[in-house]
């Protein structure tokens, strides 16, 4: 999109050691053995102006031709020297396994510490870093006797493995034998295993001593508040680009990639892992507000550039929140401007790309423990209509029994939404068949004071949806409200209330509280803690009531795993809830629900949820309602995108 936009790039992914270019030894053997001698440093001095020519064919006939003279010659030293330079000469040309058969029959207790250093580079580099660190850890007993460069591999390796301590401390014992200027990827390691061991601010600091040092530096300073921001670290991501820029533009530049970042923190890695990773650790999370706030700003920037690319990024903001009116907009006058525009036409792409249209057909069903059963089928349909509103459309037919009480109706509701950067305002017309009403209405406003809170206020007039209340044509006038809160990137946490009074002047409360917290996202799978509360009052005791007055409780355990080759993932959730009914003892119920998702091509996908729950200490009501000692819900949809 920019030209100040950088691809996120991990921290440990770049940290190369560059003293892998280094000579081992510094020079050739000198010996007092006449000419053979002579020919030996000859013959190393070639080898080793191929190696800056990068002829490592050549360099490796010298070495070889070295070797055997000094085979001949017993001048074991020389061979050991040899086989150093051979071999950091495989590890600089990307041929690692032929640096680790070379190294490997020197390895042992007195081993040289800078053949040890390039044996574990090469182990590193060959993709076997378990046992790099193996030798490692056995035969390293005094960091001290080791250069700085095997040292840092190690650390890099540790830092890979998310062996985090490990990591800093050898970080930190190389920092008190090295100035932090001169091992500048050291420093920018063990800023990095301090924040993944929670010390963000001495994080902060020790990624501060390498800011604004050169570009490079900063751009992985940038990389890792990118990666931070990708988990839903959005204050740590933050202040890690706070600290970049010396001068007013330059700050600009950075706050303008991180405004972008924040823009297109969705995208697609081209890695089904990352993408995985990040959409599991954000969830539903946006970051449209701060974006929003930044770009806003930099549109008035004196660079001509940053002031474009601010603008372009605000139209790429608004088409991620549903506002295409005015992306579509913004991007016609840039284009009108200048019909080359590379950024304005890549926002232009994704907006012809976006799907506008979604259709949806699903069946329901579930039976509860007090024998309340519903099932339903329907399909429901949104597509956008312009200038941000979006027309809706649902017709569904409800079967509902309980005990030996039946109804069965039709249900179709027309909806319009219109959309704002604040939020959003729903409204809904609903006509029934089969009840004793005809009409009813839904409207709703959604508010995001921020890109963490956001409340709904609903209110409305629907059939009371229970057999009996539908039987006898009882509706409800309702009002609710939801409040959602992101209390930290893993903690959410969510309450609802609502209340309403029914046509035949009874009334009913309900009150829930969620909390969800994420435990890990690890390979392909994602782990969530979930704990549920909710409480449902009628003011009088009516035949319909079922029971009048409930409390549930629950907490679970769900699993998530991805196969993005097969566009398939699975969750499993198991949970034990408990749950009282009037003045009944509180009953126990563990359950279990499995989910399956598929997806296919032009933006479909299957869904799939099988609920099952056990109940256990149920007793019987004074009224002789049955409970049921089991219950399940299925249910089943079919999306299309477009």
């Amino acid at each position: 999109m920019s030209s100040y936009t950088n691809k996120i790039s991990l921290l440990a992914g770049l940290m190369l050691v560059e003293s892998i270019c280094m000579p081992v030894y510094a020079s050739a053997v000198n010996d007092e053995n006449g000419e053979a001698f002579q020919d030996m440093d000859s013959l190393n001095r070639l080898g080793q102006e191929a190696i800056k020519r990068q002829d490592y064919a050549e360099a490796e006939n010298y070495f070889r031709r070295a070797r055997k003279e000094a085979e001949r010659n017993g001048s074991r030293d020389f061979i050991k020297e040899m086989d150093a330079r051979r071999a950091a000469m495989y590890i600089n040309s990307n041929e690692p396994s032929r640096a680790e058969i070379i190294l490997a029959p020197y390895l042992g207790k007195g081993m040289d510490m800078y053949m040890l250093s390039d044996y574990l580079m090469a182990l590193r580099f060959n993709n076997k870093p378990e046992e790099a660190m193996a030798v490692f850890e056995r035969y390293v007993t005094d960091w001290s006797s080791m250069p700085v460069y095997g040292l840092q591999n190690a650390g890099d390796i540790y830092l890979r493995q998310k062996r985090y301590e490990k990591a800093r401390d050898i970080y930190l014992h190389i920092l008190t034998r090295e100035k932090a200027e001169d091992v500048p990827f050291v420093q920018l390691g063990y800023a990095y295993a301090l924040v993944r061991l929670g010390h963000d601010k001495e994080a902060v600091s020790a990624y501060g001593k390498m800011a604004n040092v050169n570009q490079r530096l900063n751009n992985v300073i940038a990389g890792d508040g990118d990666a931070f921001l990708s988990e839903g670290r959005v204050g740590f991501a933050r202040r890690l680009y706070g600290l970049l820029g010396a001068t007013e533009s330059e700050r600009e530049e950075y706050q303008l990639r991180y405004a972008l970042a924040l823009v297109n923190v969705g995208k697609d890695y081209d890695n089904d892992a990352l993408n995985f990773r990040r959409d599991e650790l954000l969830g539903d999370r946006n970051f449209y507000h701060e974006a929003e706030g930044i770009l806003r700003r930099l549109e008035k920037s004196s660079n001509p550039d940053i002031a474009h690319d601010a603008e372009v990024g605000r139209y790429a903001n608004r088409l991620h929140k549903g506002l295409l009116a005015d992306s579509r907009r913004g991007l016609k006058k840039l284009l009108e401007a200048d019909a080359g525009d590379a950024a304005a036409l890549a926002v232009k792409s994704e907006y012809e790309r976006n799907p506008q249209h979604e259709l949806k057909t699903f069946y329901r069903e579930s039976l509860d423990d007090d024998n309340n059963r519903e099932r339903s089928a329907g399909a429901s349909y949104e597509s956008y209509w312009g200038n941000n509103f979006y027309v809706s459309r649902e017709v569904s037919r409800f079967w509902l029994r309980d005990g030996k009480t039946k109804a069965v109706y039709w249900q179709s509701a027309s909806g319009l939404r219109r959309q704002f950067d604040w939020g959003s305002v729903y409204g809904e017309l609903t006509r029934y068949s089969g009840t004793g009403k005809k009409y009813g209405f839904r409207a709703e406003l959604e508010y995001e004071f921020n890109d963490l809170t956001k409340l709904s206020l609903e209110v409305g007039r629907r059939m009371h949806r229970h057999a009996a209340a539908v039987a006898e044509g009882v509706s409800e006038n309702y009002r609710s409200m939801r409040l959602s809160h992101i209390l930290t990137p893993r903690l959410t946490v969510e309450g609802s209330y609502e209340w309403a009074r029914l046509s035949d002047d009874n009334k009913f409360r309900s009150y829930s509280a969620d909390v969800e917290y994420l435990l890990q996202v690890r390979h392909n799978f994602r782990d969530k803690l979930r704990a549920e509360y909710s409480k449902e009052k009628y003011a009088e005791d009516r035949a319909y009531d079922s029971p009048w007055r409930r409390d549930d409780y629950s907490v679970g355990f769900a699993r998530k795993w991805d196969f993005p080759k097969i566009q398939t993932s699975w969750e499993l959730t198991t949970g034990l809830g408990w749950s009282r009914d009037n003045n009944e003892k509180t009953s126990f119920a563990p359950g279990m629900r499995l989910e399956y998702t598929k997806g296919f091509a032009d933006n479909q996908s299957l869904v799939v949820g099988l609920t099952l729950v056990r109940y256990f200490n149920k007793e019987e009501s004074d009224d002789e309602r049955k409970h049921r000692k089991s219950g399940y819900a299925l249910d089943i949809s079919y999306n299309w995108g477009w």
